[in-house]
């Protein structure tokens, strides 16, 4: 690839990871509930049009939503930890119940979904970083 289209891809990841911080920020103003914005989290996700776990992970990065790895797996679930969650850094500490991040939940449901086609997946937040961790906990199971 020429510099001039790194350049351009990077340039193009940087607005679309400004566009979605915007598209967060506006939904919990509005006063999106948690399954409203695990919804539009999971429509996102199926855009990245994900082959494998690891295009997911890319996925996640690319999308400006955190830096993310799997920390288990199985032919049923998967366990990812997400560290910087653009989710925990605009809630900061406004929701009561400790998790926070139910649109990168939905983002990741949204991703592996696109793998298998027409399986349902279900993504959780177990722990979040923007309550005393330094990183998100998700277990995703389908």
């Amino acid at each position: 690839m020429s510099t001039a289209s790194e350049i351009r891809k990077m340039s193009s990841q940087r607005e679309t990871a400004w566009q979605r911080r915007r598209q967060i920020a506006n939904m919990i103003r509005w006063g999106l509930g948690p399954q409203e914005m695990y919804d539009k989290g999971q429509k996102d996700g199926g855009k990245i049009l994900a082959r494998s776990l690891t295009d997911v992970l890319v996925g996640i990065k690319e999308s400006g939503l955190g830096s993310a790895s799997i920390m288990e797996e199985s032919n049923a679930h998967a366990t990812f930890r997400v560290f910087q969650s653009l989710c925990c850094q605009i809630v900061r500490g406004n929701n009561l119940e400790g998790k926070s991040c139910y649109y990168l939940a939905g983002f990741i449901a949204g991703a592996i979904e696109g793998i298998g086609g027409s399986r349902e997946v279900e993504s959780r937040e177990l722990s979040c970083g923007g309550f005393g961790g330094r990183s998100c906990i998700f277990i995703a199971r389908w």
